[in-house]
C-alpha cells in the first residue's frame, strides 16, 4: 500500500507475513519493522505511526533515528502514545542506579497524586490546565509551599526526561518551580553544646557497645560531613598522611553516587583526627582504593541501624536530649560560626551554597559585622 502527501511517500508492505514500513522525506529512504504480524487491526496501527511522522515533519520535529515510532515491546505502543503511568516507571527505571529507594518513594507519591487528580492520560494530551489544576489543588489542602515545590521539581524533572526522548514538545512544569516562593527558614534544630559532644565521645570510648563507631561520629561532628558522605569515605580519599580529606561521593542503602551538590571539596582536617585515622590506618592488613574508612564487622556502617540501635541507646543513656544524627552536621556549622570563622569557609568545608549557610544559620552568626572606611578623609581610595 501506497501513501502519499505533499512530504511523503509511505510504503506499507508485508514481509514474512510482518509489516515493514518504509517511506522517503525530502529524497531521503527510511524503513523500520513495528514487530507486527500483518492484520487489519496492525495495519491501522501502522498508519497511525505515518500520520504521526507527518504531524511531525510539519512541526519541525521528526525524529531521524525514528525511536519515537517504535512499538514498545511490553507496551506495543509508540512513545508518542505512553501515559503518565508509564513514563513515571519509564523513569524510574533510568534513575534508579543513581538515587537511594527514599527519593523513588517520594516520587512515587506525587506520581499517585497525579493520576489520581487527571487520570492516567496520555502524556502529548497533557497540558497546563492539568499544571494549573495541580497546583491549585496543592494549595487548596494548604500544603506548604516547600513541599508543593518539591513536587513540582519532581514532575519537572520527569517532563525534562519527557522531552529529551521527544514525547512532549516542551516542559509545562519548568516555570512553575520558580514561581512558587518559599521563605527562607532557620534551623530549630538545637545543636549539641561542647559538653555534651565532651560527654557522647566519652561515652563511646568506654562503653563497649559504641567503641565500633566512636571515630565515625568524632569525625561528623570535626568535620560537619554529611552522614552519607561518612560513610562513603574510602582511605583513598584522603591524602596519604591523612591531613587532608576529599568528599567525592557518597553511599547510601549500599548505592554509592555523587555528592548532594554533585560538586567534590577537598579540606583539611583536625590535627587529632589525623593522629586518629593515621593510627586506624596503620591497623588495618590491606588498604586499598576501595577500603572505607569507617565500618562494622567489616561492613559499611547501615545508616538506618546505627539511627535505631546506636544513636538512639547512646543519647538515651547519656540523658542528652534526643536529635537526629545529622545535627552532628548543625552542631558543627554552629560552633564554628559561634567561634567566629568566615561562613564562606566553613560552606565549601560542609559543601553549602553560602546563600544556603546564611539563610538557615543566620542566628548563630553572633557578631555583628563592622566595616572600615574605604576611603580617606580627601575621598582617596
Amino acid at each position: 500500500m501506497v501513501n502519499k502527501t505533499g512530504q511523503v511517500q509511505f510504503n506499507i508492505q508485508n514481509t514474512l507475513g510482518r509489516l515493514r514500513l518504509r517511506f522517503t522525506i525530502d529524497g531521503h529512504r527510511y524503513q523500520f519493522s513495528p514487530r507486527l504480524a500483518d492484520t487489519k487491526t496492525n495495519r491501522v496501527k501502522v498508519k497511525d505511526i505515518c500520520l504521526l511522522i507527518e504531524s511531525d515533519i510539519e512541526l519541525g520535529l521528526f525524529d531521524k533515528s525514528l525511536n519515537k515510532y517504535r512499538l514498545d515491546k511490553k507496551t506495543g505502543k509508540t512513545l508518542h502514545d505512553i501515559t503518565i503511568s508509564e513514563l513515571f516507571d519509564k523513569w524510574f527505571n533510568s534513575i534508579k542506579t543513581q538515587v537511594d529507594s527514599t527519593t523513588i518513594k517520594k516520587h512515587s507519591y506525587v506520581k499517585t497524586e497525579l493520576l489520581a487528580l487527571v487520570g492516567d492520560k496520555k502524556v502529548r494530551t497533557f497540558n497546563k490546565h492539568d499544571v494549573n489544576q495541580f497546583i491549585d489543588v496543592q494549595l487548596a489542602k494548604g500544603i506548604k509551599a516547600y513541599t508543593i515545590k518539591r513536587k513540582l521539581l519532581t514532575l519537572s524533572n520527569l517532563f525534562d526526561f519527557a522531552k529529551d526522548r521527544q514525547l512532549v514538545n516542551e516542559n509545562l512544569f519548568a516555570d512553575t518551580v520558580k514561581k512558587i516562593k518559599v521563605k527562607p527558614h532557620q534551623i530549630t534544630t538545637k545543636p549539641f553544646t561542647s559538653d555534651e559532644v565532651n560527654l557522647i565521645l566519652r561515652e563511646c570510648e568506654h562503653n563497649p557497645k559504641y567503641q565500633p563507631f566512636r571515630l565515625f561520629i568524632k569525625f561528623l561532628f570535626d568535620t560537619g560531613t554529611r552522614t552519607s558522605e561518612a560513610i562513603g569515605l574510602r582511605f583513598s580519599d584522603l591524602s596519604d598522611d591523612c591531613v587532608y580529606a576529599t568528599i567525592r561521593e557518597q553511599l547510601t542503602q549500599g548505592v554509592r553516587k555523587t555528592t548532594k551538590t554533585g560538586k567534590i571539596r577537598t579540606f583539611k582536617l583536625p590535627d587529632t583526627l589525623t593522629s586518629e585515622l593515621l593510627q586506624l590506618k596503620s591497623s588495618l592488613t590491606i588498604v586499598d582504593k576501595d577500603t572505607l574508612v569507617f565500618t562494622f564487622n567489616n561492613h559499611s556502617i547501615n545508616n538506618h541501624n546505627f539511627r535505631v540501635r546506636i544513636w538512639k541507646t547512646l543519647l538515651n543513656n547519656l540523658g542528652i536530649e534526643y536529635r537526629k544524627f545529622y545535627s552532628t552536621r548543625h552542631t558543627f556549622i554552629s560552633h564554628q560560626l559561634a567561634k567566629g570563622v568566615n561562613p564562606v569557609v566553613i560552606a565549601k568545608i560542609t559543601g553549602h551554597d553560602t546563600k544556603v549557610l546564611f539563610e538557615h544559620y543566620a542566628s548563630d552568626v553572633t557578631d555583628i559585622p563592622s566595616i572600615n572606611s574605604t576611603f580617606d578623609t580627601e575621598g582617596r581610595m
